[in-house]
């Protein structure tokens, strides 16, 4: 399933960044024609999914030992203060992707995650997963109907933005970027939101692709669903963190990660 899961997202990006050359961008022969010693990254950097560059972030400096948990689809009780409760216990600060939808349901839990020094971000109103072809219009109130939710929620105005189901267009990061969000999205992910999937799958899936500058994704809910369980979460967690560390990686927030 995380299989299909990955290749779906590549080619979608690699179809939707192939027409927005053809319709969007300078023709290539005029950029080869200005920028011959860059148009070969150029067109890289319109082609590859997943990578660094000024529109969105996938991974941190790979040469820095260090790992970022995050968390998307929260808050969802009585899960996320759990989560809050085993990363409290090994003195971690993560990063968690809330949904403005469940962010309304949830003050004390957003408080919470502030007050503990986790980092909360914006991952859209209700997890559609047509919102990356919707126009730029309605991509904006998208993420800023979840912004005023989190912020009467939390206190907090997110500054990073996670496209649901990590499925993007050059209009929704331009919105985004426009909005003064930086987009971010992963490296390492598994299919943890199953409720069937075994908490040894999840942890063995997650350590077999942990690297430097890593940035794993997790689920503490599932979209806007309510009470969505995650108890296997909650068993493969300490599992994840514990082995890390032994590995001696630093795990740290998004912030922290891309700052290095």
């Amino acid at each position: 399933r995380i299989k299909e899961e990955g290749l779906l997202c590549t080619y979608w990006n690699y179809i939707i960044n192939y027409f927005s050359i053809l319709f969007y961008y300078k023709p290539l022969p005029q950029r080869m024609e200005d920028m011959p010693r860059k148009a070969g990254k150029a067109i890289l950097n319109r082609l590859l999914p997943f990578h660094i560059d000024s529109r969105l972030i996938s991974n941190g400096n790979r040469r820095c030992k260090q790992i970022a948990l995050t968390f998307d689809d929260g808050p969802n009780e009585p899960f996320t203060s759990q989560i809050l409760d085993i990363l409290r216990q090994h003195d971690i600060r993560a990063t968690f992707f809330m949904l403005g939808q469940n962010a309304k349901r949830f003050t004390n839990v957003c408080q919470r995650i502030r007050k503990e020094g986790h980092i909360i971000g914006n991952h859209s109103y209700c997890h559609s997963r047509w919102l990356a072809l919707k126009g730029g219009q309605k991509i904006a109130q998208e993420l800023e109907l979840a912004q005023e939710a989190i912020y009467k929620s939390s206190g907090v105005k997110p500054k990073l933005f996670r496209p649901p189901y990590g499925l993007w267009s050059p209009w929704m990061l331009r919105r985004a970027r426009k909005l003064g969000f930086t987009v971010i999205t992963w490296d390492n992910m598994t299919n943890d939101w199953e409720s069937t999937k075994e908490a040894d799958g999840i942890s063995r899936a997650i350590l077999r692709k942990a690297k430097p500058g890593g940035i794993i994704v997790l689920h503490d809910g599932r979209d806007t669903r309510q009470g969505y369980d995650r108890t296997s979460l909650l068993q493969a967690l300490p599992i994840i963190i514990a082995s890390l560390k032994r590995q001696g990686y630093q795990l740290v927030t998004v912030p922290q990660l891309i700052s290095e």
